[in-house]
């Protein structure tokens, strides 16, 4: 948490942000969730009231304090804009399962790890979330659209003859970068037949594996591709044509995820570095405790023990020096994943368009399904 003075709000415009980070055990299911916000002051007010049924509220930039009365918070903001991060226990609107296959069998996450063979890792995605939307004027069941990606890296070394199914891969030489999406329940929403039109509600990735280990993948899921759409408007004037738009704006959505990964990976791998300095420093800083204790038992111990403080003071020095390159390199993998989430989000604002013309075709389908039928029943009473 940082403590020095915040600064002034940079929005123009009051509002609130949430994102939810999912800590994941390795078959999906859920650890822990940390929820953090964002209270946009465009107006710049002095006090911010906002509610919210987190726990273990903490401001994570800046130094306003809050009081609170159950759910209903009071932030002390100064003008500022308001970043806080919390946890819940919650159901999670979209549940995700993770499952293994080796050689075609299903195994845990324990039993494939070290293991060759060829490996399928499939992501299922599971909506929760329903609110009654009006559709043609009338009021309908309707599952929140939500949109799922999925990411990880997979080292060429250990990962050959990648596939993956609803998603695209970027291969550098290096690393193999996957990206999976899914809509859960949109295919119910829009009341399609898989034989006809099949929307993804799962990615799955498949590989030839040596020495198999557990991947880190990073999930987000998003309603913001839908936020604009008019349910009373639904239609369908061509649904070929929106499916290629659809398709063509994944590709770009694609092609912008690859500099997301590229900070990923770099971030990985200087976070190695930063464990590896910060091992460092706790080995000096024990090197000096005992160099220390040798130094008390006397002075006929004295040289010693010197020399052993000596010892541990130099590493010491080599572990926070490590430690600080570690950080500086984090931050600099950080910045990079900045920028790369950045041309995520505008390859996800070229998939809105795709996906909203594939929703918007949906009532003409239905509609033209209704006037078959209605067809039908004509030409049977007309035979009768």
């Amino acid at each position: 948490t940082e403590t020095g003075s915040s600064e002034k709000s940079s929005s123009d415009t009051d509002g609130k942000e949430e994102t939810v980070y999912i800590i994941s055990n390795a078959d999906g299911t859920t650890k822990k969730v940390i929820v953090s916000d964002w209270l946009k002051n465009g107006s710049h007010n002095a006090t911010i009231e906002d509610e919210t049924s987190l726990k273990d509220v903490k401001n994570v930039k800046g130094n306003e304090s809050f009081t609170n009365s159950g759910e209903n918070y009071k932030w002390a903001a100064e003008g500022s804009d308001i970043y806080y991060q919390g946890t819940t226990d919650k159901t999670l609107p979209v549940d995700m399962k993770i499952t293994y296959t080796l050689d075609g069998k299903t195994v845990t996450p324990d039993e494939i790890k070290g293991k060759s063979g060829k490996v399928t890792i499939r992501f299922d995605y599971t909506n929760n979330e329903k609110r009654t939307v009006k559709v043609d004027g009338k009021d309908t069941q309707m599952y929140v659209p939500f949109l799922m990606v999925t990411g990880t890296v997979l080292d060429n070394e250990k990962f050959s003859n990648v596939k993956v199914t609803n998603g695209k891969l970027v291969n550098d030489g290096d690393r193999s970068a996957v990206l999976g999406f899914a809509l859960p329940g949109m295919q119910e929403n829009l009341g399609l037949d898989k034989d006809d039109y099949e929307i993804p509600s799962y990615v799955e990735i498949s590989a030839d594996v040596k020495n198999f280990e557990l991947m880190t993948c990073m999930t987000v899921g998003t309603t913001e591709l839908f936020n604009e759409v008019d349910t009373d408007k639904l239609n369908m004037d061509d649904i070929d044509g929106t499916i290629k738009e659809f398709t063509d704006a994944v590709d770009q959505l694609s092609d912008g995820s690859s500099q997301l990964y590229d900070g990923l990976v770099t971030l990985f791998e200087k976070s190695g570095e930063l464990a590896d300095g910060t091992k460092q420093l706790a080995d000096g800083a024990g090197t000096l405790y005992d160099g220390t204790g040798t130094l008390v038992n006397g002075t006929n111990d004295l040289k010693s023990g010197a020399d052993e403080l000596n010892v541990g003071a130099v590493k010491l020095k080599d572990g926070t020096v490590s430690l600080v390159a570690g950080i500086k390199d984090l931050k600099t993998g950080a910045e990079a994943l900045d920028s790369g989430a950045g041309k995520l989000k505008e390859g996800t604002s070229a998939l809105a368009g795709g996906a909203n013309d594939l929703i918007k075709g949906a009532d003409k389908l239905n509609s033209g399904a209704s006037s078959l039928d209605s067809g039908a029943s004509q030409v049977e009473s007309g035979a009768g």
